[in-house]
C-alpha cells in the first residue's frame, strides 16, 4: 500500500497487481507528512505486529528551516513582519493519526493484509520514480 499526500489518495498492490486506489483525508493538509514503511508481521494469533522504518528529513528540508530560522531572526531584528517556518515531517506515529481511510478501504485492505505486507506513507506522488505495470513502489531517497 502507498499512501501519497501529494495526491491524497491510498494505492493498493498485491503482488504488484493494482488491486484500488482510494481518497484519503491528511490532516492538516498542508504539514509534511514524512516518508515512512510499515511492514506487517503476523504472529501465530493471527494478530499482526508492524514495525516501522522512517527516512530522515532530507538535508533540504532542514536547510530550508535552518534558513527560514535565521530570516526570521533578522526580520524580527529589522521590524520586519515575521514568516513561519517550514515545518519538518511528522514522527511515523503522528502521521498515521493525520490520515482518515474510508471505511470500505480499510475492510478491503484487512482481507488483504498478510505477513510482509506493507503500508508506505508518503509525501511524494504516485509517479515520483514509478516504473510502469508490474512494479512495486519506488519512494525516491533524496
Amino acid at each position: 500500500m502507498f499512501v501519497s499526500r501529494k495526491d491524497g489518495k491510498i494505492y493498493v498492490r498485491q503482488n504488484l497487481t493494482p488491486l484500488f486506489d482510494a481518497p484519503v483525508t491528511i490532516a492538516p493538509s498542508d504539514r509534511p507528512l514524512g516518508t515512512h514503511v510499515f511492514t506487517a508481521q503476523a504472529d501465530k494469533d493471527d494478530t499482526f505486529h508492524w514495525s516501522v522504518v522512517s527516512l530522515p528529513a532530507t538535508s533540504r528540508q532542514a536547510d530550508a528551516s535552518d534558513r527560514d530560522d535565521r530570516v526570521s531572526r533578522r526580520r524580527k531584528a529589522a521590524g520586519a513582519i515575521e514568516t513561519k517556518p517550514i515545518p519538518l515531517p511528522n514522527s511515523a506515529a503522528e502521521a498515521l493519526d493525520r490520515l482518515t481511510i474510508p471505511a470500505d478501504a480499510i475492510a478491503r485492505i484487512a482481507d488483504a493484509l498478510s505477513t510482509g505486507g506493507s503500508i508506505v506513507v508518503s509525501d511524494q506522488g504516485i509517479a515520483a520514480g514509478e516504473t510502469g505495470e508490474g512494479t512495486d513502489f519506488i519512494i525516491r531517497l533524496r
